[in-house]
């Protein structure tokens, strides 16, 4: 991994603020200061009165709430592991963006593989939360694919304790490798990562300069009703996002789902007659003569 400091994401909230900023200076060229002094002449009883608050500073700070209102949304969607989206099934998922770290800050503090990082152990940096149940017991392997090609993706797999409770999770497998990118844009420890066959390790540490450093880890042997979480984090920026395919033996709850088979038609009668039997034929036989 190569780990941006926790609070460079505020720096895509720069340019929203400095398009607010000129929008605030454009509504004082066409109202007057909020300070200034307007004479009405209604009666002679009416003296100064304050000029109100221009519509269009009203209407910049109500846009400003807006906007902090749903990059907020947009942080802790899946942010948390009490938040974690739920699957039941080995298939494609889509993450589109990912920002922030949600609303728990210490629950992925001094992770071991991520302590001879930049970050010190610390491994959430936009942040999603997955976690599922096994339903059939097996192997289970997964790709995590940025949608942005250069990423690094870090990763850790926890499990969970039969009750689902996050402050018990224990790492089980843990993923850091990574490197600045640009360095070596043919990097292993970039690019698509997660669990496949053929390897032998559960831990890579931050960087990529140990022999056999590469971006995947051992797959999982996994038994009916024990429950697993993952963390993936975009430690390269925020905002792209990724893609994670489920693979292997085991089956999730919905993995026998099966669409319902239409019956069959039944062929319509035939409207023609069949032909009658044919009777055997009648042999008469012959009439004795009576005997006297």
């Amino acid at each position: 991994m190569f780990k941006m400091n926790r609070w460079a994401t505020l720096f895509c909230i720069s340019p929203i603020l400095s398009i607010l900023s000129e929008l605030k200076n454009i509504s004082s060229k066409f109202a007057p200061p909020m300070n200034c002094l307007t004479v009405f002449r209604r009666s002679d009883a009416e003296m100064l009165k304050p000029q109100k608050f221009p519509a269009m500073q009203r209407l910049t700070f109500s846009l400003l709430a807006l906007l902090a209102f749903q990059i907020t949304l947009s942080a802790q969607a899946y942010g948390d592991c009490s938040a974690a989206k739920d699957i039941c099934k080995k298939q494609t998922y889509r993450i589109e963006k990912v920002s922030g770290e949600g609303k728990v800050k210490n629950e992925a503090d001094l992770i071991s593989c991520f302590l001879n990082g930049t970050s010190a152990g610390q491994a959430e940096e936009n942040s999603t939360w997955i976690k599922f149940e096994i339903q059939e017991s097996g192997s289970l392997t997964f790709a995590i694919t940025p949608l942005h090609s250069t990423d690094d993706i870090d990763f850790i797999v926890f499990k969970l304790p039969p009750d689902g409770n996050c402050d018990f999770k224990q790492i089980v497998r843990c993923m850091a490798s990574g490197e600045t990118p640009g360095m070596r844009p043919e990097s292993p420890c970039l690019g698509a990562t997660g669990l496949r066959e053929g390897e032998k390790d559960t831990s890579e540490d931050a960087g990529c300069n140990d022999e056999g450093d590469n971006a995947w880890l051992a797959p999982l042997r996994v038994k009916a009703g024990e429950k697993y979480i993952i963390l993936a984090s975009n430690v390269t920026q925020p905002g792209p996002g990724f893609t994670i395919s489920f693979a292997g033996s085991c089956k999730l709850p919905c993995d026998d789902d099966k669409k319902p088979v239409a019956d069959k038609p039944k062929p319509k009668p035939t409207d023609k007659l069949k032909p009658p039997t044919p009777k055997p034929d009648v042999v008469a036989k012959p009439v004795e003569a009576p005997t006297k």
